[in-house]
């Protein structure tokens, strides 16, 4: 039985649940271990499946603020304060400098690509066009949106005024829209 493990082997992430144990001790808890798992992924979809039923978030009989792995959860009171203090104004430096820091990097992982600002030779570029075409897609637009279609759905998209190539530019529309 892993009970007497329990407060050996595993302690809580909670800083709530920290902050009593150091001002009341481990023994005003009861403990309940009410399923043993072999794989961790199962016990977090478990406890996530329990909390979400039990609707945790935002009651005051429980201690937990959010649930693993989850957009649920709940700021404390300490955290929203911190988040209603003023930040400093930036200076023109510090957004310069901010400015320099983005450029050339990916969103989605924050690294730098090898190749950020340089363009494409021409055989690359050629060689994208035959994998392109080799594809089969075509870029169509409907003077608004542009999209990238299997040929055999071109039809469709013919059907309710698209046409092929691309179109007008981001570039074009984005200026359009600013006057």
């Amino acid at each position: 039985m892993p009970t007497p493990r329990f407060w050996r082997d595993y302690f809580t992430s909670s800083k709530d649940v920290h902050k009593l144990i150091e001002s009341d001790g481990k023994t005003a808890f009861q403990t309940e271990i009410r399923q043993v798992f072999s794989n961790p992924i199962k016990a977090i979809e478990w406890e996530k499946k329990v909390l979400r039923r039990m609707k945790v978030i935002g009651n005051s009989d429980f201690l937990n603020r959010s649930i693993a792995c989850s957009a649920m959860f709940e700021h404390s009171e300490e955290t929203k304060q911190k988040m209603r203090k003023p930040k400093p104004p930036r200076t023109k430096e510090h957004s310069k400098n901010l400015s320099k820091a983005k450029k050339g990097i990916n969103p989605h992982n924050g690294k730098i690509h090898p190749r950020s600002g340089q363009k494409k030779t021409k055989s690359e570029l050629k060689k994208i066009s035959e994998t392109m075409l080799a594809q089969k897609r075509k870029w169509m637009n409907n003077g608004k949106d542009r999209i990238f279609v299997c040929s055999d759905q071109v039809d469709n998209y013919l059907k309710i005024g698209y046409t092929l190539g691309r179109g007008i530019s981001y570039r074009k529309l984005y200026k359009e829209k600013q006057h």
